[in-house]
């Protein structure tokens, strides 16, 4: 995440807004036609984290020479398309006329390399299933970190657009090639020699299957393809204002991913041995855990994003903030209330929750799309988007307790933090209004700072004497781990 909010300011300055709405574009256009890699990986973690907690290792390695095959048919079904339609793709996008031609080689590349790439998902899986998910994450962060280094060292030796594709290659082989020879330290010797799968096994993984590719084109439709919509409907330099805001936003989603992936992988060990207690109390440290740091983020960003701009991409940028505030209003109800819950459903295998919860949300926002876009311009398709996800949230939690005896213990906190979170994103915008009008940036940097610190002590101190967040639990988060012990 580092790497990436450096690479930002990089980008504008040397493509400006509109060349970097259009770099978005591209990645989301790429991202689109590799909607199916999160359903490979998520179905293999949970079938080889399932295969794991009952020692299962001749499935283990059925599973991985399945996912790579199911990984090369994609790649033949989707990459020719991409090659033969690309000049119409980059015509539909509104990409910029000086990078088009570029476009024309880099878009394809991407794409392909993407699909391909899934063969770095499949070994991820398997070393998430292993309960060694902190070794996946490593490994891609490296390998992102990689990937932006290179752009924005591109980028200041003049190679323009095609910084992106130099990035991209490298994190593809670094990735594919470092989290392979984990997998081969973790679980041993194994066949990657592609297999079709049974009939058996695909009737044993359709519903879960089914399940995850709704929940992809749930999260296409609010991401990649509001970056379309606001390319196609207004212009790339929009995308470029959403690509500012979404960055800042996506620091509220990554504090639940720190925690999705070992939560998944434990719950189905967990669940395999058939220790209920344990999922319970899986559930609540996790979403007491995630309440906490994710309203914090949420109110900083809300409270203090334009100097947050300021300081990071050298100037001010207005149009962000209408989309900051419309992401932060999603994102935070979305990710506090099903953070946990979607995490443990998904290890135990429980599908029907989260389906109806992910049909809710994509025909919901497919409706407000339809109703705001005319109503609101491009933003409306931000504004469906985080509408929709709310709304769906709040089903969701609905449906769970209804369905499990999973305790409201932990629900019942999340609830009441997004209430203290609403008070003090207002004490955050008092804040940033008294002090906004000194322009010195020494003064910035230095006010920034002792108001950030005023909202910690402020924020801690009312989840504290408001019971939502204990001491023991606090003390909990600093050792918090998803060992099956």
């Amino acid at each position: 995440m580092v790497v990436s909010f450096l690479s930002v300011p990089v980008i504008v300055n040397k493509l400006g807004i509109e060349g970097y709405g259009a770099w978005e574009t591209i990645i989301a256009i790429a991202a689109i036609g590799n909607i199916f890699q999160t359903v490979i990986s998520g179905t293999l973690l949970w079938l080889i984290s399932n295969a794991y907690g009952i020692k299962d290792f001749k499935s283990v390695e059925q599973y991985i020479r399945i996912g790579i095959c199911v990984t090369l048919l994609l790649f033949l079904i989707i990459t020719p398309p991409a090659w033969i339609f690309r000049a119409d793709l980059v015509q539909l996008f509104n990409i910029p006329v000086q990078y088009a031609t570029v476009a024309l080689w880099i878009m394809p590349t991407i794409i392909g390399l993407a699909i391909i790439g899934t063969f770095s998902q499949v070994m991820g899986a398997a070393i998430g299933g292993f309960q060694r998910a902190g070794a996946t994450t490593l490994t891609l962060a490296v390998s992102s970190s990689i990937n932006y280094a290179i752009i924005i060292t591109c980028l200041i030796l003049g190679a323009g657009f095609w910084s992106l594709l130099f990035g991209f290659i490298a994190q593809f082989v670094i990735s594919n090639i470092s989290l392979y020879c984990i997998a081969r330290k973790i679980i041993g010797k194994f066949n990657i020699t592609p297999i079709f799968p049974s009939r058996d096994m695909l009737r044993k993984v359709a519903p879960y299957v089914g399940f995850m590719v709704l929940g992809v084109l749930s999260v296409t439709l609010r991401d990649q393809t509001d970056k379309i919509v606001l390319a196609s409907a207004a212009s790339p330099e929009w995308t470029g204002y959403y690509g500012i805001a979404v960055r800042l936003a996506s620091l509220v989603t990554i504090m639940c991913t720190f925690f999705y992936a070992p939560t998944v992988a434990a719950a189905g060990a967990i669940h395999s041995e058939g220790n209920w207690q344990g999922i319970y109390r899986l559930y609540t440290d996790v979403i007491s855990v995630i309440s906490f740091l994710v309203g914090f983020v949420v109110i900083v960003l809300a409270g203090f994003h334009k100097w947050i701009i300021l300081l990071w991409v050298g100037r001010p940028v207005p149009e962000a903030s209408v989309i900051l505030y419309w992401l932060l209003f999603g994102h935070t109800i979305a990710v506090i209330l099903t953070g946990s819950g979607s995490s443990v459903c998904k290890g135990i295998g429980i599908i029907k929750i989260e389906t109806i919860y992910i049909i809710v949300g994509l025909l919901l926002n497919i409706f407000l799309k339809f109703t705001l876009v005319p109503l609101m311009g491009a933003v409306g398709t931000v504004a469906s988007s985080s509408l929709s996800w709310a709304a769906s949230s709040i089903v969701f939690v609905v449906l769970l307790h209804r369905a499990t005896d999973i305790p409201t213990t932990g629900t019942i906190r999340a609830i009441k933090t997004l209430f203290v979170i609403a008070l003090n994103v207002y004490i955050s915008w008092w804040l940033s209004g008294f002090t906004i009008s000194h322009t010195g940036q020494s003064f910035h940097v230095s006010s920034l700072f002792f108001a950030l610190v005023f909202v910690l002590v402020s924020y801690t101190s009312m989840m504290i004497l408001s019971g939502i967040i204990p001491w023991k639990t606090i003390k909990k988060a600093k050792t918090v781990n998803f060992k099956r012990a």
